[in-house]
């Protein structure tokens, strides 16, 4: 059941101006786990890989930085016209990511220890696995994967790298999920997990993914419902037997998995009665206050801002200070005048988005308050301004931003579509605007997203399971949180 008119949500492809396609607003489809696809088989519903991961563009005030695919000598090259040190390092960067990547993604693609249940064959057995995999990087790899965790970014990365614009192109992706800047401490842990993972992702980006899975889905014989909202979870005789619409009409199953956000699911489906007391105390703790935008748009025309022809990533932000700015606005409630932009360019590779030369920009703006700054403790203040106003003034800083490095965009947008965190949250039922279903931060990972009791899928509720970004292993388009919670409630 959907509830969004589009099938697949914030990764669903959408229309929004006349001949104008998004490949979803949740556009990174680099964490993407390519053995659970392959374990679906959705290759065979027409899913297709890339080669190689997308190549970054790093838009600066001198021409920029180009991150070319997995091709280290080129970048390498390409750093060195910037500063010669910082060439020489990336090479020792890449074998650091290379090889601390299967550690990481074997830890995030199975479930997080039950750690309270420590006396466990199960949980100890988890612990020794992940500990051989860690241990396995050597020891000089191994304690610097552990120096970094608790970290803030701009530190870690200030110590590989001296480049102003290479550090913050670097930093800015393994920001989006979190509710801070790169001097937060804690930043550098949901940064490592994802530049360590990233890969080549799918042609056609998250959309393909949602194609996929509906034609796998239907091939099993599922049916699926879109615009399909739902009122309750429904409980008989104390466990989850099935969910109530809307309109009405009810649904009995034998078991419930839930793919909206936990604090959704605990605190607006259920029934306080059928709550137990901790569980809704802790998903009241869990943290979800979405500081993200997204802007569509529609240009016509060539893209003129020194980036490689077939390069479909971006990243707007200059400096880490730059990055830090962008945040330092929305701890004291309001909206920043200069946000930082990660933009996918889905036309690139693929000729239906847009007509013939045009393009689509799909823009992700960090600096923008959620709807209550709300959920969770630092509760309260708001932006005071009117919605369209507000709307309107988000808009202009996005695109001056943008303009700094494409000066002809403002004639070149026919059309677009802005979503500021409020409008996320109603449309897609997101609790506080959070694109990920909940902030990523130190103690909101692994065993303990969105709360110990529930981080692999389970929940102390019977016949009820999470299946979300917000628990394990976090938010994305990953494919790995629905999986966990289905082998959960296979395996009761």
């Amino acid at each position: 059941l959907e509830p969004s008119a589009l099938l697949g949500g914030v990764a669903a492809a959408e229309e929004f101006t006349p001949g104008y396609r998004s490949a979803g607003l949740l556009h990174d489809d680099g964490l993407m786990s390519r053995k659970i696809c392959d374990e679906l088989g959705l290759t065979k519903s027409g899913l297709s890989w890339r080669d190689q991961p997308r190549a970054r563009w790093l838009a600066g005030d001198n021409g920029g930085i180009s991150l070319a695919n997995s091709d280290d000598d080129a970048t390498a090259q390409e750093i060195s016209r910037h500063n010669s040190e910082d060439a020489a390092h990336w090479a020792q960067w890449r074998r650091f990511v290379n090889k601390t990547g299967p550690a990481l993604r074997k830890l995030l693609e199975q479930p997080p220890p039950d750690v309270l249940n420590s006396k466990t064959l199960r949980t100890a057995m988890q612990v020794a696995k992940a500990a051989v995999s860690v241990r396995a990087l050597g020891r000089e790899d191994m304690f610097e994967l552990l120096r970094a965790m608790p970290m803030a970014s701009r530190d870690f990365v200030e110590d590989h790298f001296q480049t102003p614009l290479l550090k913050a192109g670097l930093v800015g992706p393994g920001l989006l999920g979190t509710w801070g800047g790169p001097w937060s401490p804690g930043s550098a842990t949901p940064w490592m997990l994802a530049e360590s993972i990233n890969g080549a992702g799918v042609v056609g980006g998250p959309a393909a993914l949602v194609v996929a899975l509906a034609a796998a889905c239907e091939q099993a014989g599922v049916s699926i419902g879109v615009g399909q909202q739902i009122a309750s979870i429904d409980f008989v005789a104390g466990r989850a037997a099935g969910v109530t619409l809307a309109s009405g009409e009810t649904f009995t199953a034998a078991a419930v998995l839930s793919a909206l956000d936990p604090r959704t699911t605990f605190l607006e489906l259920l029934h306080p009665r059928d709550l137990p007391l901790r569980i809704e105390r802790q998903t009241n703790t869990f943290r979800s206050r979405g500081i993200v935008a997204s802007l569509l748009l529609a240009v016509e025309g060539p893209l003129d801002w020194g980036a490689p022809a077939d390069c479909t990533s971006v990243q707007v932000g200059g400096s880490l200070a730059a990055l830090e700015r962008a945040f330092d606005p929305v701890k004291y409630g309001e909206d920043s005048t200069a946000p930082w932009l990660d933009i996918r360019i889905p036309s690139v590779e693929d000729g239906q988005s847009a007509p013939a030369g045009g393009h689509v920009l799909s823009i992700l703006a960090t600096g923008f308050m959620s709807p209550s700054q709300g959920v969770g403790p630092l509760s309260g203040r708001v932006v005071e301004m009117p919605a369209g106003e507000r709307a309107d003034a988000a808009y202009d800083s996005i695109l001056g931003v943008l303009g700094q490095h494409m000066p002809e965009i403002h004639s070149s947008i026919v059309g677009y579509k802005l979503r500021l965190p409020d409008q996320l949250a109603t449309e897609f039922q997101l609790a506080g605007g959070h694109l990920w279903h909940g902030e990523h931060a130190l103690d909101q990972l692994l065993s303990f997203r969105p709360t110990a009791t529930c981080s692999g899928g389970e929940t102390p509720i019977e016949g009820l399971y999470l299946a979300s970004g917000g628990i394990h292993p976090g938010g994305g388009v990953r494919c790995v949180n629905g999986v966990l919670a289905a082998r959960a409630c296979l395996a009761r």
